[in-house]
């Protein structure tokens, strides 16, 4: 399996004032990862609720949709690297990256064909690690990871609702291309190319 490096992005100014990042790395989840995905997707689900954004609940995502990421191979774990044994570093985040279209984002405008682009689902990074940049980190590795892959562009849907997202996918670079109607309401398509 190849790794992939940590790209470099910068964070926004206001990180000299943030407490020191400390050192993070990405790798596959495994199985054993399960209790504490689980713990953190409560915490986000959480999180989410209290902000107003209902688009995460108790059945979605939940253990069958995480294991059968962990299966495929497509969940990448940010972890805590400040601890002296990586394989006991604490997860603070976590981000699919596939090459999976849902069937409902066809009818959205996309400028690259679904055979040249990946995807990204279920970013997740812990309440208590927002606000040091590690959602632009996680995106920006599974962006590297898809051009190793070949992959011209990325794609993801982001609930309409979800202020953060619709904030922070633009400012990465990612373009507008429709609504599609999932889960529980109207969810924007959002594209960027890859170099």
């Amino acid at each position: 399996m190849q790794a992939v490096a940590l790209p470099a992005i910068s964070l926004p100014s206001m990180a000299e004032n943030l407490p020191p990042v400390p050192p993070l790395f990405f790798r596959k989840a495994r199985m054993t990862d399960l209790p504490a995905l689980l713990q953190l997707t409560r915490e986000c689900v959480a999180s989410m609720r209290a902000a107003g954004n209902p688009q995460w609940d108790d059945s979605y995502p939940n253990a069958e949709v995480i294991s059968k990421d962990i299966a495929a191979q497509t969940l990448e774990v940010l972890c805590d690297g400040s601890h002296a044994e990586n394989a006991a570093a604490p997860l603070i985040g976590c981000i699919t990256v596939d090459r999976f279209m849902h069937p409902l984002w066809a009818g959205l405008d996309w400028r690259f064909p679904p055979d040249s682009a990946a995807a990204v689902h279920r970013l997740m990074i812990s309440p208590s690690h927002r606000g040091q940049g590690l959602a632009k980190l996680a995106m920006a590795y599974a962006e590297a990871l898809a051009t190793t892959w070949g992959c011209r562009s990325m794609r993801l849907d982001c609930f309409c609702q979800n202020k953060p997202g619709h904030a922070l996918y633009p400012g990465l670079g990612y373009r507008f291309s429709g609504i599609a109607i999932m889960r529980v309401g109207e969810y924007s398509g959002f594209e960027k190319a890859l170099e």
